[in-house]
């Protein structure tokens, strides 16, 4: 199974991070970046299953991925059926599409979880126990606590 691959030449493929370079592709147009992988998640239908998932994450040079943005990542990977699930602050915005139709549903996540809007837009969900350590966890990795 591979990662999706943009069906435009505007997109130029990129070295993927280290640790994702055997699974993943990544991809640059102007300051629009997408890693591409296939992840192995429980299936939304059979929680007794994992299923191959297309994985399609994009972020911006500092700023958000706007709303237009991910429409232009949906068309490039033909992602337009993809669930949009992100469970972190920050600017990432994540694309989930089983490989297989019998696996695709929406998350369970949808109804059971909290959904957070940062100031800059960016909307995220999380268990409403757990979001002050993501959010603490989040900082670290982005420098912004001392």
């Amino acid at each position: 199974m591979t990662p999706r691959h943009p069906s435009s030449p505007m997109w130029k493929p990129i070295k993927s991070p280290g640790v994702l370079e055997e699974k993943s592709a990544a991809w640059k147009c102007g300051g629009l970046l997408v890693i591409s992988a296939v992840d192995l998640m429980t299936s939304p239908i059979d929680k007794e299953a994992t299923t191959p998932t297309w994985h399609v994450s994009a972020s911006r040079l500092n700023a958000v991925v706007s709303d237009k943005d991910i429409a232009f990542v949906r068309k490039s990977f033909s992602m337009q059926e993809a669930e949009e699930d992100n469970h972190e602050p920050g600017r990432a915005r994540h694309l989930f599409l089983a490989v297989k139709q019998e696996h695709r549903a929406d998350c369970e996540c949808n109804d059971t979880e909290e959904t957070f809007v940062e100031p800059s837009g960016h909307r995220w969900k999380s268990p409403a126990s757990e979001a002050g350590k993501r959010r603490d966890w989040m900082d670290v990795l982005w420098g912004t606590v001392d």
